[in-house]
């Protein structure tokens, strides 16, 4: 579920894989965030919190898997 939230919240910030990892300046690569988001990995709790600013999110949102969040559409200004 971790990985699903990410990547929502990825999307919805309008960032590439490779535009989250420059913006988490070197701290993990585009490539662990795609393992993140496959939920083949978890991040580091330095990580998550990284992630968490880097896409104006919290923590808590990234890692609560009770609630269900889905966009119906977004419109580009």
């Amino acid at each position: 579920m971790f990985g699903a939230r990410l990547k929502l919240a990825r999307a919805a910030a309008g960032l590439s894989l490779r535009a989250l990892e420059e913006r988490l300046e070197g701290l993990v690569t585009a490539r662990a965030i795609g393992k993140y988001e496959r939920d083949e990995a978890m991040p580091s709790s330095t990580v998550l919190i990284a992630l968490a600013r880097a896409l104006k999110v919290t923590e808590e949102f990234l890692l609560d898997s009770r609630r269900v969040v889905a966009f119906e559409s977004v419109e580009n200004s």
